[in-house]
């Protein structure tokens, strides 16, 4: 089952929750919805079209045609970035007065709750996305092996192949062969043991 966060902090005008809300949601890793810049976006346009702070057919009309979203830390409302424009005096008391109205809470009630299904449809992609990178680095790691390993068979078959080929009766003494392969020759009354560089004896009767 998924788990729930929803943290809200309270407080006057430019008392800092912005801040704090940011650096919660950072430290616990989870989204933040900047509800008062949400509430100044509205002050914004209401005061951009002269609506006076009381509800009316021409602020649900407003309401209806307008759209708040966040990304990577800009407010963009109705498509255009306002970060700057809400953050001021007057757009701090046009929040208060627009937050008083029941129309807009509505409104903005809605907006985020799909700001929150847009916030875990992006986190289910991710781990969608994650799942498939992890699924190919592995597939890749196998192909490296199975190459590696068909690398080991090659090598052997050659090997086999070459030594296939070569004479199995040694026909006249060879000084290099001897001192490559040969550590050395123990001689005993009825045979002698012949120990290769490799670890491996053989014992030869006289």
């Amino acid at each position: 089952m998924k788990e729930i966060f929803k943290i809200a902090i309270d407080g006057p005008s430019g008392a800092g929750k912005s801040t704090i809300a940011k650096a919660v949601a950072k430290r616990l890793g989870i989204d933040y919805i900047d509800t008062g810049a949400m509430y100044r976006a509205i002050g914004l346009k209401m005061t951009r079209l002269n609506l006076p702070m009381e509800e009316s057919e021409a602020l649900q009309q407003m309401l209806e045609e307008t759209d708040i979203d966040f990304n990577a830390g800009d407010v963009i409302l109705d498509d255009v970035v306002v970060n700057d424009l809400i953050r001021t005096p007057e757009m701090s008391m046009a929040a208060s007065a627009c937050s008083a109205l029941g129309m807009v809470r509505a409104k903005l009630v809605e907006l985020q709750k799909e700001l929150l299904k847009l916030a875990n449809s992006k986190k289910d992609y991710n781990g969608i996305a994650d799942e498939i990178y992890r699924l190919r680095e592995l597939k890749q790691n196998v192909l490296v092996e199975s190459a590696e390993r068909e690398g080991v068979k090659q090598r052997i078959k050659e090997m086999q192949e070459f030594l296939d080929s070569q004479a199995t009766e040694v026909l006249e003494y060879d000084e290099q062969l001897v001192q490559r392969l040969i550590e050395k020759v123990t001689v005993y009354e009825e045979r002698f043991e012949v120990e290769f560089k490799s670890g491996a004896k053989v014992d030869v009767e006289r």
